[in-house]
């Protein structure tokens, strides 16, 4: 080999061993993969959406989020149809077994016994206006009372109520009474009650009584005579009690304004008064106890007056709702002859 061929040879080894990739051995093959500079990739012709972050404690919430989502269950049409029937005045005798429940309303007003009595008596003269006011009415009246220890049933009627002369006429309403009817006017039948029998009144359902307003057989259920019904005279045993303060007796009682209240009878809250019944001063209250009233804050009618003893038993419970000012009552609507001329 010539001196120029031996030269190129040479070249050609070195710069084999010197330049990445042209070794032909598995060494330097790895060798140089080693060095070899990374290529681009193509990106995805779908590029994913970037996932979210997981959410650490404590931190808020992205606005992305879904809102989780609770489905309404919607009533039978049977259960609509039975919901839609039921008045939102309706009780139930469990519920009237009981005091009323009574949720008391938060109020920004100032307190104090001087201020607390004047609110009383604020809340006790609208009442005595309301019923100065509407001297014939008709309304539905829920009674339920205990009379020698024992709580009597409850009794649903319809009232007529005419002040002057002093006319009621009360039709009940409830299945075990159903049929029976009282009228008594002031003056007029030598003051005596006249019933008509109905259900559970055994033999004389369907038959007019004569009875005398104020004996055992007309007050069987009721710790009053038929002569004190109306508002007038429910609110007017309250403003007594008030006029009694006034003067400085207190042998009467106390009388406390509570506040605006809501109860499950009445749909709208209520005012309250209190009156509290000394020991002994009346009867079924041998240990004191407290009479509730409840006044319509718009209107200012009473609608409910409630009383229970020292040990929280109901012994009173007046309802008063469905009120209607009716001044066509006449002298026939409270003469038993007109309103049941076949037992006449």
């Amino acid at each position: 080999m010539s001196l120029r061929s031996s030269a190129i040879f040479t070249g050609i080894l070195l710069a084999s061993i010197a330049l990445p990739g042209c070794s032909q051995t598995k060494q330097s093959r790895r060798s140089a993969s080693r060095h070899r500079p990374a290529v681009a990739t193509r990106p995805p012709q779908n590029p994913q959406p970037p996932q979210t972050p997981p959410i650490k404690v404590g931190e808020e919430r992205p606005a992305l989020v879904a809102t989780e989502v609770t489905p309404l269950t919607m009533p039978s049409a049977k259960a609509a149809v039975a919901q839609e029937k039921k008045s939102p005045q309706t009780i139930t005798t469990s519920e009237v077994n009981q005091p009323s429940v009574v949720t008391p309303v938060k109020s920004t007003e100032p307190t104090g016994p001087e201020w607390n009595l004047a609110q009383a008596k604020r809340v006790t003269a609208r009442a005595v206006e309301f019923a100065q006011k509407h001297p014939k009415y008709t309304c539905r009246v829920t009674r339920q009372e205990r009379v020698r220890g024992r709580l009597q049933p409850r009794e649903v009627m319809v009232m007529n109520l005419r002040q002057e002369p002093r006319s009621v006429h009360f039709r009940w309403l409830n299945d075990e009474n159903e049929g029976r009817q009282c009228v008594w006017v002031d003056g007029q039948r030598e003051g005596q009650l006249i019933v008509l029998g109905g259900r559970g009144d055994f033999i004389f359902r369907g038959r007019r009584m004569t009875l005398d307003p104020n004996g055992i057989m007309a007050r069987g259920r009721s710790r009053y005579s038929i002569t004190e019904s109306g508002m007038d005279i429910m609110i007017g045993r309250l403003q007594e009690k008030i006029d009694a303060l006034d003067q400085g007796n207190e042998t009467l009682g106390r009388v406390e304004y509570v506040g605006p209240a809501s109860i499950k009878e009445w749909p709208n809250p209520l005012q309250q008064v209190n009156h509290l019944i000394p020991p002994g001063v009346e009867p079924g209250f041998d240990h004191g106890g407290v009479r509730k009233y409840y006044c319509d804050l718009e209107t200012g009618q009473v609608v409910l007056v409630e009383a229970v003893d020292s040990g929280g038993k109901l012994v009173e419970y007046f309802r008063i709702d469905r009120f209607v000012e009716n001044p066509t009552l006449s002298d026939e609507d409270f003469n038993p002859d007109q309103i049941w001329p076949e037992t006449s």
